[in-house]
């Protein structure tokens, strides 16, 4: 798909009109596209116009059902290229629901101009924008599926599976426009699980550590007995509480609740040893406190203990951090984004 530079004259509906539509609520707006058109420069290309075609082209605007979905389409005039076969239309629409047409029009352009060409291959497509999943180069992706139309995306729509930390995810790749040079991009990704949210941080980092970065967890599930707790009274939480044992929780008997509170995160009970979680990672935007904890689990064969273990990690924190009006929202999720516990500390000031 090139774009080539001059500008429109004349042109016929038998020779081509490109389709650039508006969904209703989704997708591009006619003011997008013809703000897009208005910047972008065309050849000049001069052909009879046959008068039974005359009507059609008055007709520019219509509306259509596509799929099932009520659609406005746009009829934008639009250059004719020429190639072995003859001529052929640059083909720009219908829009794909909520992709950021702003965005895609540029990268079609970047790509038109010899920059970026991995965006036509969809497995380099998938690997690039899949680190805003948290997807990395360590990682495996295979094409499962495509499909030359469907109900997303009329060009085109192809499925790859990533296997991402012994689990599977479906990342789902659109083509926004026609034509053999014609970019890919990510319409949607799901999986198991929530995927990873995108690698960019937000809020504020209170605590940060990559020890545990080689870390994998390797089975299916956690241990039933999988705790997390905010200590802001040792003595009075430890009678209410029994989720975590007496025996683990001695480990931070000591801490000065009167100036820190503690986030604790416990495995709960490992069958082996070669087991363990820890606090890698805590953040806060406004109220909201995020703690990531890594976990591991032992690979197959490898040599561990036969003895139940019990691992078990703590940060301690200054108290004055949760002495916020309406209290502090706590989040512990694992490496993967998941959400383990949901706990809320309120300092009380009686």
């Amino acid at each position: 798909m090139k774009l080539i530079n001059k500008q429109i004259k004349k042109i016929s509906v038998v020779t081509g009109l490109a389709v650039f539509t508006a969904m209703s609520s989704l997708a591009v707006q006619p003011g997008q596209a013809a703000e897009w058109l208005s910047q972008t420069n065309f050849t000049t290309t001069e052909l009879p116009v046959p008068e039974e075609s005359l009507a059609q082209e008055q007709a520019a605007v219509a509306l259509k059902d596509n799929f099932g979905v009520r659609e406005t389409v746009i009829k934008i005039p639009v250059s004719i290229i020429s190639s072995a076969s003859g001529y052929k239309t640059i083909d720009v629409g219908p829009g794909v629901a909520n992709l950021d047409y702003a965005k895609v029009i540029q990268w079609q352009k970047n790509v038109d101009a010899g920059r970026e060409r991995w965006r036509l291959d969809p497995l380099q497509v998938a690997r690039m924008e899949g680190r805003n999943y948290g997807f990395t180069d360590k990682d495996t992706f295979k094409i499962v599926k495509r499909l030359d139309r469907s109900e997303i995306a009329r060009h085109g729509e192809i499925h790859v599976k990533v296997t991402h930390n012994n689990k599977d995810y479906t990342m789902i790749l659109v083509k926004p426009f026609g034509g053999g040079d014609a970019i890919w991009t990510t319409y949607k990704v799901y999986g198991y699980q929530q995927p990873a949210p995108p690698s960019q941080t937000t809020g504020k980092t209170l605590f940060s550590t990559g020890k545990y970065d080689g870390w994998k967890w390797q089975k299916n599930s956690y241990p039933r007995d999988m705790a997390f707790a905010a200590i802001v009274d040792y003595a009075a939480q430890l009678k209410q509480d029994p989720r975590i044992p007496q025996s683990v929780l001695k480990k931070v008997q000591d801490v000065d609740y009167n100036n820190k509170v503690v986030l604790f995160a416990y495995l709960g009970t490992a069958p082996t040893g070669g087991y363990g979680i820890g606090i890698e990672k805590i953040t806060m935007q406004a109220n909201k406190m995020t703690v990531t904890v890594h976990t591991k689990s032992p690979e197959a064969n490898s040599m561990v203990t036969m003895a139940a273990t019990r691992p078990a990690d703590y940060i301690a924190l200054d108290r004055a951090i949760f002495d916020i009006w309406g209290g502090v929202d706590i989040s512990f999720v694992d490496q993967t984004g998941r959400v383990l516990s949901k706990n809320k500390v309120t300092i009380s000031h009686r």
